[in-house]
């Protein structure tokens, strides 16, 4: 053990600036309902959320909670739900598909 024979201060270094995080871009309300909707009409076509996570990519429980009612279904989900339709991601996001009754609003 050594033995310190005159008094040492040291000077912390200034604290670097946080780092700056990429802004990710967020769905709106109505976008998040366009993309439950199609997500929900992929479940009606496959089956099942098996079938819905392997035809997307997309894991099963993160499939089911952007489907939920409070879920928020991020960017990627909504672009792998449109890759796995076949139709652009403008489509899904501006509820142009799944088609819907103009009536009743329930999909075709």
């Amino acid at each position: 053990m050594s033995i310190l024979r005159r008094r040492e201060t040291w000077q912390r270094t200034a604290a670097l600036p946080p780092p700056k995080t990429k802004s990710r871009p967020y769905l709106t309300a109505e976008e998040r309902q366009h993309v439950r909707a199609a997500i929900k009409a992929l479940l009606a076509t496959l089956g099942s959320f098996d079938a819905v996570s392997d035809a997307t990519g997309v894991n099963r429980q993160t499939l089911k909670t952007a489907s939920s009612r409070n879920g928020k279904p991020a960017v990627g989900v909504a672009l792998c739900v449109a890759r796995a339709a076949g139709v652009p991601l403008e489509s899904v996001l501006s509820g142009a598909w799944p088609p819907c009754c103009p009536t009743c609003k329930r999909p075709l």
